[in-house]
């Protein structure tokens, strides 16, 4: 039996149970092979396509604790595209129950090496975001503001430079970073926003064209009279989408209008949308490895990246000497 070696990656974002459970709570799905490897050569390998990919139940317990995070899960998949066993599985513990029984209900169209069913074995990687699309955020003045954030963490000091420093940085209401959390589009974009307003803020004192720090990135020049999409609308997000459009002309709207603020950013739109509006020279060079592009960020891998990039941005705006 040929044996191949398969690395797929499917990313399930989850959004919190609110008072209406069902009509609030909205998963999204994706899936991507990142590279195969065969133990033995095939001429042609067409690999199976994603058929199902059920979501997990977020466990209530871990929701209510804000337990979330990435859920790696290494399965065997059969010829007939069934997955038959988990190998390997790397997380939060308690959210690994609910997730070994989602990947073993995962179906997958059958992989042909020469035309011929095979067995592989495939990475699947879930997102549990417990954090509320609608949950107010909280822009601390000071790294002691925020109660999970010590200084043994390996954030602590991007977290720090970004509070204190340049005051962008921020957290939800209950005063938490959760830096292991995956970070939202809407997060994202928010960050993005108070980026922005700082720097041109900067570029006025200083007296230093804004084109020289950030350039416009709306290919379909959506404006503010357009009419929008969020998935959340009440989402504390929104206000910040519509200020980056009017303000900055930045849209991150998809072709269709549409803003999904719940789905999780992976490092290569990240690093897109940054070399979009900030350039090549604003992209910490730690952050293009080679196949990463598709790892979900964090909150606190976030930090990090804003943190050198900053460096960057902030050294365009010295004056030019004459």
């Amino acid at each position: 039996m040929k044996r191949l070696i398969i690395f797929l990656f499917v990313a399930v974002g989850f959004a919190p149970l609110g008072v209406s459970a069902q009509k609030k709570e909205k998963v999204e799905t994706a899936s991507q092979v990142l590279r195969a490897e065969a133990s033995t050569k095939c001429t042609r390998l067409e690999i199976g396509k994603v058929e199902s990919m059920p979501a997990p139940k977020y466990p209530s317990e871990a929701r209510s604790a804000k337990i979330g995070g990435a859920v790696d899960v290494t399965v065997w998949i059969d010829e007939t595209g069934r997955v038959t066993e988990v190998k390997t599985i790397d997380g939060p513990r308690a959210l690994h129950g609910v997730t070994v029984e989602a990947a073993l209900k995962a179906r997958f169209a059958p992989t042909l090496c020469d035309n011929r069913p095979a067995r592989i074995t495939g990475v699947l990687s879930y997102s549990f975001i417990p954090l509320a699309p609608n949950e107010r955020y909280f822009v601390a003045r000071n790294i002691d503001d925020f109660k999970d954030v010590s200084k043994e963490s390996p954030y602590y000091e991007a977290i720090l430079d970004l509070t204190e420093n340049y005051r962008i940085t921020f957290g939800y209401g209950d005063r938490n970073f959760y830096p292991d959390l995956p970070m939202p589009l809407g997060d994202f974009a928010h960050s993005l926003r108070l980026t922005l307003d700082l720097l041109r803020k900067q570029a006025a004192i200083a007296k230093v064209d804004p084109a020289n720090v950030y350039r416009p990135m709306n290919p379909r020049r959506v404006t503010i009279e357009d009419r929008f999409e969020f998935a959340d609308p009440n989402a504390a997000y929104v206000e910040s989408i519509k200020i980056l459009v009017r303000d900055h002309q930045v849209s991150l709207f998809d072709e269709k209008n549409e803003f999904k603020g719940r789905d999780v950013i992976r490092r290569g739109e990240l690093i897109s949308i940054w070399k979009g509006v900030f350039g090549d020279d604003a992209i910490p060079v730690n952050f293009e490895e080679k196949d990463t592009e598709n790892r979900v960020l964090s909150r606190g891998e976030f930090a990090l990246f804003l943190q050198e990039s900053m460096r960057v941005l902030t050294y365009k705006l010295l004056p030019v000497s004459e």
